[in-house]
C-alpha cells in the first residue's frame, strides 16, 4: 500500500514538473531570434518548394540526416510566423525524452526512485532547454531517440525473446540512425554489445537481426549520399580535442552544475565499489550506460585528434546522444541515499543511533529535494536572463534594412 502511494506521488509530481518545464519553454522560446547555424543549416533546407528538392539538397551537403527536416518541412510551411511555433516539435521531443528516461531508471533499478530522480535531473537541465529545445536543429530529437533506443535496448537485454521489445528496438534504431551521425555511432556500440553476447553463444543469431533490418533501411540513403554529395568530409570546423576536452564536455552535459557533477562522480565510485565487491545484480545494466559514454567520447577523440584533425567532430552539442546516460548515472548516488537503510544492519547498531538515523534520513531527503529545487531555479533563471537580455541581432539587421530603404 505504501509503495502504491509513493508511486502515485511520483507520478503526480512528475506530471507537474514536466508541465512547468513545458510552460517555461513556451514562455521563453520567442525571446531570441534564430542564429546563423539555424538559418544556414535548417531554414535553408526547409524553405525549399518541395520535399524532393529538400532531400536533394541534404544529399548534396551530406552533413545532415533527413528525419528532422522531414518532420519540420510541413510544419514550416503550415504554422504561423514565429520561433515558438517552429520550436514546438523540439519541446515535444524533450518532454518525451525525459519521460522515457524515467522509464529507463525504473527498468534498470526495479524501483521508482531512480526513474524519478533521473527525471528531476533532466527536467532541471539548462543545456537540454537552451541547446536542445531552443535550437532549430535535430539535437532535441537526437536526445529523444537516444533515450528510446537505450530504453528498448535494455528491454531487449532483459527479455531477448520478447517480440514487442525487438520491434520497438528496431524502430528506435531506424529513427536514431536517420536523425544524426552520432546516433549511428552509438548504434555501433550497441551492435558490439549484442555481437559479444552472440559470439559467446548466450543468444541466438536472431538477437542481432535488428541490425540487418536497420542496414536494409539505412543503406539506400547512404549509397545516394556517397554518389551525390559535393562536400569534402575530410574538412570540418570542430575543435581538435585535448585531455581537458573530456572534462569540458562532461561539465557541459551536467549543465556545468557542481552538485550534478559531484553526483555523477559519486555514482561512478559506487559502481566501482560494486565491481570490487562483485555485487553486480543491482547495477548490471548500468554498465551499458558507462560503456556508451566511454565509446562515444573515446571514438570521437581518436578520430578528431589523430585520424582526421582537419575534420574534427568534437562539437559539444553532438554529445547530446549520451545525455540520457549521463542523467541516469548522475541520479544513482542520489537514489542510493533513499535506500541507505539497505546498507545498515540494524542488529549491529545501538537503538540510540538507530533513532537518530530515522530522523536524519528524512531530513537528508528533504535537503536533497531543496537542492534540486534550487538547481531548477538557478538554471531556469539563467534561461530567463540569457533570453531576456538578447540583442536579437538578426531582427535588428532586418529592421535596419527595412528603415533604410
Amino acid at each position: 500500500m505504501e509503495d502504491s502511494k509513493k508511486k502515485n506521488i511520483y507520478k503526480l509530481t512528475s506530471v507537474i514538473i514536466l508541465c512547468i518545464m513545458f510552460l517555461i519553454m513556451c514562455l521563453y522560446a520567442s525571446k531570441e531570434s534564430f542564429w546563423g547555424d539555424e538559418l544556414d543549416w535548417t531554414i535553408k533546407f526547409l524553405e525549399k518548394s518541395n520535399i524532393k528538392e529538400m532531400l536533394s539538397d541534404l544529399l548534396d551537403k551530406g552533413y545532415n540526416l533527413p528525419l528532422y527536416y522531414l518532420i519540420m518541412f510541413p510544419i514550416y510551411h503550415i504554422v504561423p510566423y514565429g520561433e515558438l511555433w517552429l520550436l514546438f516539435p523540439n519541446f515535444i521531443a524533450v518532454i518525451a525524452g525525459i519521460y522515457i528516461i524515467n522509464k529507463i531508471g525504473k527498468k534498470i533499478s526495479g524501483n521508482e526512485d531512480l526513474g524519478f530522480i533521473s527525471l528531476c535531473i533532466a527536467a532541471t537541465s539548462y543545456i537540454l532547454i537552451y541547446y536542445g529545445a531552443f535550437e532549430l536543429r535535430p539535437y532535441a530529437l537526437l536526445f529523444c531517440f537516444s533515450s528510446l533506443a537505450l530504453y528498448s535496448f535494455i528491454c531487449k537485454l532483459q527479455e531477448p525473446n520478447n517480440i514487442k521489445n525487438n520491434i520497438l528496438y528496431t524502430l528506435s534504431l531506424i529513427l536514431l540512425a536517420y536523425t544524426h551521425w552520432f546516433g549511428c555511432l552509438i548504434i555501433v556500440f550497441y551492435f558490439f554489445v549484442d555481437a559479444f553476447f552472440w559470439l559467446r553463444k548466450k543468444v541466438s543469431i536472431s538477437f542481432i537481426f535488428n541490425y540487418f533490418i536497420l542496414g536494409i533501411v539505412f543503406l539506400p540513403w547512404f549509397i545516394l549520399l556517397m554518389k551525390t554529395h559535393s562536400t569534402d568530409f575530410t574538412q570540418y570546423w570542430g575543435e581538435i580535442p585535448t585531455i581537458k576536452s573530456f572534462f569540458v564536455v562532461m561539465a557541459f552535459l551536467v549543465s556545468r552544475n557542481l552538485i550534478y557533477a559531484l553526483s555523477f562522480l559519486v555514482s561512478l565510485i559506487i559502481l566501482v565499489i560494486a565491481i570490487i565487491k562483485k555485487d553486480m545484480n543491482k547495477f548490471k545494466n548500468i554498465f551499458i550506460l558507462i560503456g556508451s559514454i566511454t565509446w562515444i567520447l573515446l571514438s570521437t577523440f581518436i578520430y578528431s585528434k589523430y585520424i582526421n584533425p582537419n575534420g574534427s567532430l568534437w562539437v559539444e552539442r553532438y554529445f547530446f546522444v549520451i545525455l540520457p546516460h549521463v542523467f541516469i548515472i548522475s541520479a544513482i548516488s542520489l537514489s542510493e541515499i533513499l535506500h541507505i537503510k539497505d546498507y545498515i544492519n540494524e542488529e549491529k547498531i545501538s537503538k540510540k543511533l538507530l533513532s537518530i538515523m530515522k530522523i536524519a534520513i528524512p531530513l537528508i531527503i528533504f535537503i536533497m529535494f531543496l537542492v534540486i529545487v534550487a538547481i531548477a531555479y538557478k538554471n531556469y533563471r539563467k534561461i530567463h536572463l540569457e533570453t531576456a537580455t538578447s540583442l536579437q541581432p538578426f531582427r535588428e539587421i532586418s529592421y535596419e534594412l527595412a528603415t533604410t530603404r
